[in-house]
């Protein structure tokens, strides 16, 4: 080829590339504002397929079954989150209001009553303890009180988004979930197709993602539903004050690792004992120590057991960054996403052992069946 057909096809290829790229990119920013959506429907098929191929074996029609599966999401998922919202919600005006606050918004008589609260714990800290706590009572609470119940407040809207939002973004999850269920085949065939990689590798990629989004949500998931239960069990029983609210508190700390369920237990423990109910307070502190938080060590290892092999420390830090760039959504997203870019990291390098003979099979080594 001459050197004037090699640039005629250079450019040629290089406009060819402005144009995909273009394309790309205004696809990319239709899809935007679904994609979270997306994402959550994708989630939930892959959660939910072996129960969708049971239903599909009985019925002999995939179209029937996807539908029979996005109903029992609806039943099982939706309107029990819903039923918690608005218990919690309804939870939390009653505490407020018991203490003369009138509404969430009024984030000073907050800040006020947190401040006194906190020096009632300080005190006691001080007096049974010998602890220096004047760093706790250096906190200005009234000042941190507005941020935190505003971004409460911010989170809860966002992924609620109100009534209207909410019933939109759920109706967009169910479309998704049905075709991701119905024609879940063709649409692994054809991201198969889109990477550039082995079938065994993207076969691989897919395994991971799917044992970490299972891991995630129903091992995680279990654990924080177990420790919500036992949670609420022990602050109704010990009249603490706003028992659903506490529970619901405990079971998102107990995404979180190092922390957890403790998070929660401990506070209110502490905050019993130095109000003047000690022995509320030993109560809870034996219950959580062998209820609450050792039902981690039980639950887990059952639903899920070595599933994930990320360590805590990845763990960790997925879900923090997950909560920044996510919201609440990212304490299952965070975890998600790095098991997303571990397994892509490992595809590369498994190609590039390959490429140059390094990569080696032991004898005998059988390759698992991918459910995908």
């Amino acid at each position: 080829m001459s050197r004037g057909g090699m640039k005629s096809l250079f450019y040629k290829q290089f406009l060819l590339f402005l144009a995909a790229a273009g394309v790309a990119y205004v696809c990319y920013q239709m899809a935007a504002p679904f994609l979270m959506a997306i994402a959550w429907a994708a989630v939930t098929a892959i959660v939910i397929y072996p129960l969708n191929e049971r239903i599909s074996t009985l019925v002999r029609s995939r179209s029937l079954a996807a539908g029979i599966s996005c109903v029992l999401v609806v039943l099982i998922v939706v309107l029990p989150m819903v039923a918690v919202t608005v218990t919690v919600t309804r939870s939390t005006i009653g505490f407020l209001r018991a203490r003369n606050i009138e509404s969430i918004d009024d984030v000073q008589s907050i800040g006020l009553w947190l401040s006194h609260e906190v020096d009632t714990v300080t005190i006691w800290i001080q007096t049974h303890t010998g602890f220096d706590a004047s760093a706790i009572k250096d906190v200005n609470v009234t000042e941190v009180a507005p941020r935190v119940v505003g971004y409460l407040t911010t989170q809860t809207q966002s992924l609620l988004g109100g009534v209207a939002g909410f019933l939109f973004n759920l109706t967009i999850v169910l479309f998704t979930l049905f075709f991701f269920l119905r024609d879940r085949d063709v649409v692994l065939r054809s991201v198969r197709a889109s990477l550039p990689v082995s079938d065994a590798a993207a076969s691989a990629v897919f395994r991971r993602v799917e044992a970490v989004i299972k891991a995630s949500i129903l091992g995680t998931g279990a654990v924080a539903l177990a420790q919500g239960i036992l949670a609420f069990i022990a602050f109704w029983a010990l009249g603490t004050g706003a028992p659903a609210v506490l529970a619901v508190i405990t079971a998102f700390m107990s995404f979180i690792p190092f922390v957890g369920a403790a998070g929660v237990w401990v506070p209110v423990a502490i905050y019993l004992a130095a109000t003047g109910s000690p022995i509320k307070a030993v109560i809870l502190a034996i219950y959580g120590t062998f209820v609450i938080s050792l039902a981690d060590n039980f639950i887990r290892p059952i639903v899920i057991g070595d599933a994930t092999r990320l360590h805590t420390l990845l763990i960790f830090f997925s879900i923090l960054g997950g909560l920044q760039l996510f919201g609440f959504l990212g304490i299952l997203m965070g975890p998600v996403v790095l098991a997303i870019a571990l397994a892509i990291f490992e595809i590369f390098r498994r190609e590039l052992l390959e490429s140059t003979g390094k990569l080696t099979v032991p004898e005998g080594y059988v390759e698992p069946e991918s459910s995908p």
